[in-house]
């Protein structure tokens, strides 16, 4: 998983061994997210699908960007996504982005929908 924090202009990788996937994450911001982030992926071919699901690891709940990509984690679309939230979310906020395993995409789905694929 990695974390983009817009305030902080960093991006810190992270191994995360046990994620549970709680449902979608959704609302007016979080469809305008949607939107600008599906219109960036379909520049990039390497994004296979990505969903915005509220998750679980250890302790801590929080939202994180999902997404199923051809050759895994890709620094550039990280910052990429990073500059889209920043640019409708304030900047104190964080989003996590995590690139799915093909093992923990069949359990996302049975919660959660793409909205993009």
């Amino acid at each position: 998983m990695m974390t983009s924090n817009p305030f902080r202009k960093e991006l810190r990788a992270m191994r995360v061994p046990d994620v549970r996937f709680l449902g979608e994450q959704d609302g007016k911001p979080e469809r305008l997210l949607k939107g600008r982030l599906a219109e960036s992926f379909k520049q990039h071919g390497e994004v296979q699908r990505a969903y915005l699901a509220q998750v679980i690891s250890g302790d801590q709940a929080s939202v994180a960007l999902c997404i199923k990509t051809r050759n895994g984690a890709d620094p550039n679309l990280v910052r990429e996504v990073g500059s889209i939230f920043a640019s409708i979310f304030a900047k104190q906020a964080h989003l996590d982005i995590l690139f799915l395993s093909e093992s923990q995409e069949p359990a996302l789905r049975n919660v959660c929908v793409p909205f993009y694929a």
